[in-house]
């Protein structure tokens, strides 16, 4: 497809705020984690239809596609914040491996 995939940031969005939500509900951090890697799944998926199969010029395809994810995160949090905390996050935050503490750390301030 080339170019610039302008959907990742709405896609993350989308999956952060299913990690929140499932965390929220009281399940397991590894069904949270699944249904993150899923929804990242779907979300290329979606993108890489709506590039390939579909006869759309790829920067409305991207900008559509961000727009279909944010619509679903914002159908899930109901435009409000949704806060999580479980162990497996605080492990990230103190001493996650890959250099993604920051990331970890910035994701336990916003609650």
């Amino acid at each position: 497809m080339g170019g610039m995939d302008l959907s990742a940031a709405a896609n993350l969005e989308l999956s952060a705020a299913i990690y929140a939500t499932i965390i929220q509900r009281g399940y397991p951090d590894a069904l949270a984690v699944t249904a993150c890697l899923a929804a990242g799944l779907a979300g290329g998926a979606l993108h890489a239809v709506a590039g390939t199969v579909l006869p759309i010029v790829p920067l409305p395809a991207t900008l559509a596609v961000a727009k279909i994810v944010s619509g679903l995160e914002f159908v899930l949090t109901q435009n409000s914040v949704v806060t999580a905390s479980s162990p497996f996050l605080s492990w990230l935050a103190d001493n996650g491996p890959l250099a993604i503490r920051v990331a970890a750390r910035t994701a336990r301030w916003r609650q």
